[in-house]
């Protein structure tokens, strides 16, 4: 973690700076609250209805990453390859800026790659592996530094967004200088230090003063500019497995790959995460149903920033926000009667079918065959998961052109020729399905 000593001998900036500072993550959950939620792993809670990517999750990933290629434990070394690519693909989602989106996306596709490199033997060089982290780390320093511009040049100025961006920039700065391998300057390791100081001092609530916080900004402004320049030399990583095997690439826990830039969220983890979460109810499992049901919530957030239409939008939002609540009175002791874990995860699937079925409409409309496959078999398998948690059972003849429909994706997915009629009269079904579900649960 940075801010504190490492393991590793070769961490002499993260040493020093964790020398000087406390813990940021704690200085974090004081700020926004007295007793924040529990978080899922890689997340922090900050206000009633956000959750963001703790910054040094990526780190803790490509350090443990590091430790088993050191290891030739190569599978766990992709593993978590993987996984800090899905922490930096969340920040890309919502990143504005075109040239900062592209830098990140980037550093997805190139972890990506380097993650079936080393698991398929293809490739393990510990110079490849450095220069790709140290490019991941600027593209999120690169990322931070205009977050942090944009929160200080705000109508109203929110310190504790500003110290957080701070916070974030600086860390990612200080990675990306320690795997580049670059002999931090004098001036940078204290530029870092510095900016990390100021960050845990608005964190706390302690304002300081405006050119403190300018000069803070500046600092790590202009080391994101000369880290551009080291990582600019580094080459990009190739797919060395082409030679080997046609295999697609392997996506991060909770993804699926689509395209070779575009990673979605697999459409039977929310799922799985509700059903764990009333067995660790169930079970006494407290924290876990609680953990559960917050992660789900993250990924209807993310699904619902995706989607185009502001109802649907909204829709999946107000489900997470149910989640959150199911969730807080779990943490405060409330018994949870087992008709309202229903209700709840019945309206989840329900918003989430309505999402997919739109996404598969408008795909099929641009003729991209396998996003509007993969968006119709997310929501087939939605609406049956809704069905079930409503206690409502489909029509016999839904239930049959149900098998329809999943048979035609898979005649999709192989890539044979299917009607155009086929398809529109599969999405029409889950459609006029989806409403069905819909009129059950305004009646529950």
């Amino acid at each position: 973690m940075y801010g504190k000593p490492s393991n590793t001998t070769k961490w002499t900036t993260a040493a020093l700076v964790g020398a000087l500072l406390c813990p940021v993550a704690l200085a974090r959950e004081k700020a926004s609250q007295p007793n924040p939620p529990k978080a899922p792993d890689g997340w922090v809670f900050m206000n009633e209805d956000l959750w963001d990517v703790i910054p040094d999750t990526t780190e803790r990933h490509l350090q443990a990453a590091q430790q088993a290629f050191m290891k030739e434990n190569y599978k766990d070394a992709a593993s978590n390859i993987e996984k800090a690519a899905a922490v930096i693909l969340f920040e890309g989602r919502r990143e504005t800026n075109v040239k900062t989106k592209e830098a990140l996306m980037d550093a997805v596709l190139d972890l990506e790659r380097l993650a079936k490199n080393i698991e398929q033997h293809a490739a393990y060089s510990p110079t490849s592996l450095n220069q790709t982290f140290a490019r991941a780390e600027w593209a999120l320093a690169k990322h931070d530094v205009l977050g942090m511009r944009r929160a200080w040049e705000g109508v109203t100025r929110d310190m504790l967004a500003i110290g957080r961006r701070l916070d974030d920039a600086a860390t990612h700065v200080d990675g990306a200088y320690l795997w580049a391998g670059t002999a931090a300057k004098r001036d940078d390791v204290d530029t870092v230090a510095r900016a990390m100081s100021v960050a845990v001092a608005l964190e706390d609530g302690d304002y300081r003063d405006g050119k403190q916080i300018q000069s803070a900004m500046t600092g790590l402004e202009r080391d994101v500019k000369q880290l551009d320049k080291v990582v600019g030399k580094f080459p990009r990583v190739e797919d060395e497995t082409k030679k080997l095997v046609t295999a697609p690439l392997p996506s991060p826990d909770g993804f699926v790959l689509v395209e070779d830039d575009v990673w979605f969220a697999n459409s039977d983890e929310p799922g799985q995460l509700l059903h764990e979460a009333r067995a660790d109810y169930t079970n006494g499992n407290y924290d876990g149903a609680s953990a559960d049901l917050r992660e789900t919530a993250v990924y209807l957030r993310i699904e619902g920033c995706r989607a185009d239409q502001v109802e649907t939008r909204d829709a999946l939002f107000a489900s997470a926000n149910e989640l959150k609540s199911l969730a807080q009175d779990i943490d405060n002791g409330t018994s949870v009667p087992s008709n309202r874990f229903a209700r709840i995860f019945a309206r989840v699937h329900y918003n989430l079918a309505r999402a997919d079925q739109q996404m598969a409409s408008e795909a099929w409309a641009k003729k991209d065959t396998q996003r509007a496959r993969k968006a119709l078999a997310a929501a087939m398998m939605n609406l049956k998961q809704g069905f079930v948690w409503s206690g409502h059972d489909m029509e016999a003849s839904a239930v049959d052109f149900s098998k329809k429909v999943e048979s035609l994706c898979d005649r999709l997915a192989k890539k044979a020729n299917v009607e155009d009629k086929e398809v529109k009269d599969a999405v029409g079904f889950v459609g006029a399905e989806v409403v069905r579900l819909g009129e059950q649960l305004k009646s529950a």
